[in-house]
């Protein structure tokens, strides 16, 4: 049976191509390539990522394993451990000679490294914010014979507004980063841009529910980078949110052409077993993360542990997030209400509510809660604003919540980016 996964869930983990020769645009794409890594500005829709966003598919599978060659001809000589690894093919040595000789220190290796990762990361990112900035593809020469046979590919089943749309590949720029990041000295995981970067992705992935291209990058974040607080509270949070209604409905309602099956996505419980040990793991690590312990109480709180979800919320400090003091009453509210405190959860929930005046989702609660001590009236009062007048999303931070780290996504790629743009390429 074949497998698929989802914009929304995901896929089968592709692998590099096999090669058996050097094409003859080998070279010229490797020269654009270099030349673009160097000329780019971290956030930027410059001619750079034009150039690269141009190439076509054939021209990225074509040249991948040749750049990746390249990262790992940077990184080589300052390994802190010995490279396991065969040598390079006679033909692939003289396509990648050359153009690493600029490359003199460990700093200017990570650096080009760093750097190739922005730039493909700002190929998908700014490419689709700037469509219309790129050109099409180059008509090269000799491209009509360009193809590369992957055994495995990653595919993703799109699904706009809760409906299947299309299938397509996985977006090879992923690809790119996460092997060149993968030789950065002396090991990546100990390199802070690293885990930021992939805590960044992670929350982009959130933000716009890419639950397909999450897959494999969460994968490889487990085992480049396993205890780590930031990337383990984006998986963490994924988690919550592939068990929210939103996702499990999906799935289970949405038949894909001949019986394939979706990858990624398990049962509400499976998923919120592995956020709750997840948001244990990150508050193990650092104890102050705070958005981490609200949202494993409401994890707790999703699988009947209102007691647990309490004693979590305790232990935050008072928040100048607006968002995050939302959530806090919002999910101690449900802990009270499923404990049968209604008293203490009308109250948490009119602070959510006194917080955002036109937030949906503190009525809602409110009007369940009256509904439940049997005020019929009082939970139409509380609910015909929400009827007749639906406020703007942006005044209900509920309507955020499953974005997870998404919600974060602009201030963690603003951290990531700062560093490569106040200097010159090394």
């Amino acid at each position: 049976m074949a497998r698929v996964a989802l914009a929304v869930l995901l896929v089968v983990v592709s692998v590099l191509p096999a090669r058996t020769q050097v094409h003859p645009l080998v070279s010229e794409l490797l020269h654009e390539w270099v030349a673009a890594v160097q000329a780019h500005t971290p956030g930027v829709m410059d001619d750079a990522v034009a150039t690269i966003a141009a190439w076509n598919r054939s021209e990225l599978l074509l040249a991948q394993p040749f750049v990746l060659d390249i990262g790992d001809t940077v990184g080589a000589p300052w390994r802190s451990r010995q490279l396991k690894r065969k040598p390079l093919p006679p033909e692939d040595a003289v396509a990648i000679d050359g153009l690493t000789l600029f490359v003199k220190t460990e700093a200017q290796a990570n650096d080009f490294l760093k750097r190739a990762a922005l730039l493909h990361t700002d190929v998908v990112l700014m490419a689709q914010q700037f469509p219309e900035a790129v050109p099409p593809p180059k008509r090269r020469t000799r491209t009509e014979d360009v193809f590369v046979d992957r055994p495995e590919e990653l595919v993703i089943a799109r699904g706009p507004d809760g409906r299947f749309a299309n299938y397509e590949f996985g977006n090879l720029n992923w690809e790119y980063a996460r092997g060149l990041l993968d030789a950065v000295t002396p090991a990546p995981a100990a390199d802070t841009t690293v885990a930021l970067w992939y805590r960044a992705v992670m929350a982009g992935f959130a933000s716009s529910y890419s639950f397909g291209e999450a897959l494999p990058h969460i994968l490889h974040a487990r085992q480049l980078l396993p205890d780590d607080p930031g990337v383990m509270f984006g998986d963490a949070a994924i988690q919550e949110t592939l068990a929210s209604p939103r996702i499990q409905d999906y799935v289970r309602v949405t038949e894909l052409p001949g019986g394939q099956q979706f990858l990624f996505v398990t049962s509400e419980r499976g998923h919120l077993e592995r956020a709750e040990g997840l948001f244990r793991r990150v508050l193990a690590r650092d104890p102050g993360f705070a958005e981490a312990r609200i949202r494993l109480a409401r994890v707790l709180t999703q699988q009947g542990k209102p007691e647990a979800a309490l004693a979590a919320l305790k232990a935050v400090p008072a928040q100048t997030d607006a968002a995050l003091s939302f959530y806090i009453h919002l999910i101690r509210g449900d802990a009270e209400r499923a404990l049968k405190q209604y008293l203490a959860a009308q109250a948490s929930y009119q602070q959510a509510l006194d917080l955002f005046p036109s937030a949906q989702s503190a009525r809602l609660a409110l009007g369940h809660l009256a509904r439940l001590r049997a005020d019929r009236d009082g939970a139409l009062a509380l609910l015909q604003p929400a009827l007749t007048a639906p406020p703007p999303r942006d005044d209900d931070p509920w309507w955020e919540y499953h974005r997870g780290d998404g919600r974060n996504a602009e201030v963690l790629f603003r951290q990531l980016r700062a560093p490569f743009l106040d200097r010159a390429p090394k």
